[in-house]
């Protein structure tokens, strides 16, 4: 007996024009080249786990980011974040710490990481960012902001 799901994984037709926007290989290359080493993600997937799984994988992934995209629908698994505190390195072991010592980074699923990847592979070259926003712009030198 087949469920819901599985009619409708293989009712929907992807147009070729869609399935050019996430094929297997950008998805592999985006798995190999994501960074090592990196905390694990709120479900205890990090970047060592996609690399080293089975090859059918970006395959998968494929297919689910172009239903993604088809349905114009993110789960809602690739919401969820979790933040951990840093210390700033300013003073941090000479005095008491208190909040404003910190700095937060937020951990964002791994496989919500590979499909933003692909994204900005295809889109990129379409986002635009404000004038004053100097941190973490490609081609930009960081002397620029002391001019």
């Amino acid at each position: 007996m087949t469920s819901q799901a599985d009619c409708l994984w293989h009712s929907v037709v992807v147009t070729d024009h869609q399935a050019q926007y996430f094929d297997v290989e950008l998805v592999s290359k985006t798995i190999v080249n994501l960074k090592r080493g990196k905390a694990a993600d709120i479900e205890g997937i990090s970047a060592e786990h996609l690399q080293f799984c089975h090859p059918c994988l970006p395959v998968l992934l494929a297919k689910l980011f172009q239903l993604m995209i088809f349905f114009s629908y993110i789960p809602e698994g690739f919401r969820y974040n979790y933040i951990i505190p840093i210390p700033k390195p300013k003073e941090c072991y000479s005095k008491p710490l208190i909040c404003d010592d910190f700095r937060g980074i937020a951990i964002s699923p791994i496989i919500s990481k590979v499909f933003e990847h692909c994204i900005l592979d295809r889109f990129g070259s379409f986002f635009d960012t404000a004038d004053n926003q100097l941190g973490f712009k490609r081609e930009l030198d960081v002397t620029l902001l002391f001019v």
